[in-house]
């Protein structure tokens, strides 16, 4: 026996998704038949359900495909790291300590995998830890009046978007603590568009060291939230 006509039409509306696989054309269409094939005696209300379904699947076509593709997006965790060794080798006092790094996101195995499906970013924290202090007669060096930028890669300045007032480099190394960079809402955001778009970051930092010479480790962590299409 013939399908009646509105099937027909639902099934046409189906196909006509072209941006959608076949398996999520094959579960829309699923999907339909088992919301339309019941049994009722009353051919009245039989017809009136179909018609009402009908016009509530024709004003949510558009987003069909885009609800299958959600369902298919992996959401994970990561965070990205970055060390930068300080190595300042010369003599003086209060010396003004400037430079720039690219954090490379995609050096990480998990956005490796997914670089070309890759949705949004969303940064949730950015931390620093300082590792490996030296200076040339052991005492402390001082990191202060510090601030922080980011921009894409192939900008060649950024707006500052953290500052640090006072850092005990030689306290902070034998800790080893991880200290919070305040960023806000915005300055998180910022930081998500330059990874979106570069899958990178560039880093500028500048302060004051109260002494040098002296050498330490810094590393930069970014914790992450990734959303990306599955993989094929």
């Amino acid at each position: 026996m013939a399908l009646p006509a509105q099937f027909t039409v639902l099934f046409t509306l189906g196909n006509l998704r072209s941006n959608c696989t076949s398996y999520q054309r094959e579960g829309f269409r699923i999907f339909i038949i088992q919301n339309l094939i019941v049994t009722n005696p009353n051919p009245l209300t039989m017809k009136t359900k179909l018609l009402a379904f009908l016009s509530i699947v024709l004003l949510s076509l558009t987003s069909s495909c885009e609800l299958f593709n959600q369902l298919d997006d992996v959401t994970f965790d990561i965070v990205l790291m970055h060390p930068k060794e300080v190595d300042e080798n010369l003599t003086g006092s209060n010396v003004t300590y400037t430079d720039v790094q690219t954090l490379n996101a995609s050096a990480h195995p998990d956005i490796d995998k997914y670089k070309d499906k890759i949705e949004s970013f969303t940064v949730n924290r950015v931390t620093y830890t300082i590792k490996n202090f030296a200076s040339d007669d052991g005492s402390t060096v001082n990191f202060s009046n510090g601030s922080t930028s980011f921009s894409a890669v192939g900008a060649s300045s950024g707006s500052v978007i953290a500052t640090v007032s006072n850092v005990d480099l030689l306290s902070a190394a034998t800790s080893e603590d991880e200290f919070d960079l305040d960023v806000n809402a915005a300055g998180l955001e910022e930081i998500a568009n330059y990874l979106k778009n570069d899958l990178a970051v560039k880093i500028y930092s500048s302060g004051t060291l109260s002494k040098i010479p002296v050498s330490f480790t810094v590393e930069t962590r970014m914790y992450v939230t990734v959303v990306a299409g599955a993989l094929n």
